[in-house]
């Protein structure tokens, strides 16, 4: 079993911001962990793979739209030169229970 997850990595040059494909570095990241980008899979660490990784590649900015297996389970993941950071998509609508509390 376990949790599953589509990543979804773009990668930006870091002058430019432009959007590029580097075909090799994408095949060294899913050959290296495991993985298999813009398919789902489990890759429990990619925070700390992906944080390591980028510092080795500090020219680019890896970007990651990523959902989970779990309705509403969207965020997106940025890295560059050992940082990183993360933003969850907040939910639109309350909790069940907030709603049957505000029943009028």
């Amino acid at each position: 079993m376990g949790y599953r997850t589509n990543y979804n990595l773009t990668i930006f040059d870091k002058k430019t911001h432009e959007v590029i494909s580097d075909l090799e570095i994408i095949e060294k990241i899913e050959d290296f962990y495991g993985v298999y980008l813009d398919e789902d899979c489990k890759w429990y660490d990619h925070i700390t793979d992906m944080t390591k990784f980028s510092k080795k590649y500090p020219k680019f900015y890896f970007y990651f739209s990523n959902y989970g297996e779990s309705p509403g389970d969207i965020w997106v993941s940025l890295f560059h030169n050992g940082k990183n950071y993360e933003a969850s998509l907040e939910p639109l609508f309350p909790p069940l229970n907030e709603l049957i509390g505000s029943l009028k």
